[in-house]
């Protein structure tokens, strides 16, 4: 307790009294949370700015993926109506029996 009370702030609390001397530790206080606020917040800001980076690009990426995915997906769409269209006709082939001899040889005459 001795540290704390020097010859300097006893002197200080004599010219100015005690309530201005807890003034003054208060400001500094204030002050001094103040900075360490600041600091605080410049340090969340920069991570903030990494975490926008990280996620940005986590989202680009994505989006490229999204788009590889969406033109696989078109080619096997068409693909599959292509498949489609040939069984049509496949079925078409087979309902007029096309496939037998006999029948083409009487659709022929």
């Amino acid at each position: 307790m001795n540290q704390f009370f020097t010859p300097e702030l006893t002197e200080l609390v004599k010219i100015l009294g005690f309530g201005m001397a807890i003034t003054v530790v208060w400001i500094l206080t204030i002050r001094f949370f103040d900075r360490v606020l600041v600091a605080q917040q410049n340090q969340f800001d920069k991570m903030l700015a990494q975490f926008e980076t990280q996620y940005g690009k986590m989202i680009d990426e994505l989006s490229k993926h999204n788009t590889e995915n969406h033109s696989v997906l078109n080619k096997f769409a068409e693909s599959i109506d292509f498949t489609n269209g040939l069984s049509a006709q496949l079925q078409s082939d087979i309902a007029n029996n096309n496939f037998c001899p006999i029948v083409r040889e009487g659709k022929r005459k």
